[in-house]
């Protein structure tokens, strides 16, 4: 027999986690707003997991745009977003 495990996951309160680290830290001041490339892209600035950052974008709690089917963020829209989000 298999063991299953089943998580309920609370992506409103991940997304909260990560405002609240994000918040604790200094903010990033880039000399100018970086675009970031794609979900790793994403998961790489704001040091999250991939699945946790296509979460963020998949509720809207981040800003984005696509181009064909590459996906774009902005650097300083992401950080006011997170950090207004807790």
């Amino acid at each position: 027999m298999e063991n299953v495990i089943t998580l309920n996951v609370d992506y409103q309160h991940i997304a909260t986690l990560v405002a609240e680290k994000i918040a604790n830290e200094p903010a990033k001041e880039p000399e100018k707003p970086l675009k970031i490339r794609g979900i790793r892209g994403l998961a790489a600035y704001l040091e999250i997991s991939t699945s946790t950052a296509q979460k963020l974008k998949n509720l809207k709690i981040v800003p984005y745009w696509t181009i064909g089917n590459r996906v774009f963020f902005d650097s300083v829209a992401v950080e006011k977003a997170v950090r207004s989000h807790e």
